[in-house]
């Protein structure tokens, strides 16, 4: 491992983050716009790393929050209403394009909820 800012349990956290980023570019692979997908996946996984590490200002993890919120606003109108939350789960496979979408929007939630942590623990455990 390296070193880190944070302490043991949210270091454990940040790194389990870094895994869960990285295994969501990787399931891009057969993604019909893979490109867009990996990419913030990684930019994820790389803002726990260097975040941890305490490379980052504690509103730089606040942008990729922007965009991700952008790109779910641009996005969730073309599920939002026409299905339930429930049917995200039923099967691995992908049933219909609109769960699709709905998994693409839940992925940004979770990018957007670990990267305002993020954002927080930088500011709280980071030396000026």
């Amino acid at each position: 491992m390296f070193s880190t800012i944070f302490p043991k349990n949210l270091h454990i956290a940040n790194m389990v983050f870094v895994l869960v980023f990285f295994l969501s570019a990787i399931l891009q692979y057969n993604d019909p716009d893979p490109i867009g997908w990996a990419a913030i996946y990684l930019v994820a996984a790389a803002v726990c790393i260097q975040g941890g590490r305490g490379y980052l200002a504690w509103w730089m993890p606040l942008i990729l929050v922007g965009i991700a919120a952008l790109w779910a606003t641009d996005i969730a109108p073309t599920f939002f209403g026409k299905t339930d939350w429930g049917r995200m789960f039923e099967s691995w496979k992908m049933t219909d394009p609109i769960i699709e979408v709905e998994r693409e929007v839940g992925g940004l939630v979770i990018i957007s909820f670990w990267m305002m942590v993020l954002s927080w623990a930088i500011s709280k455990f980071k030396s000026s």
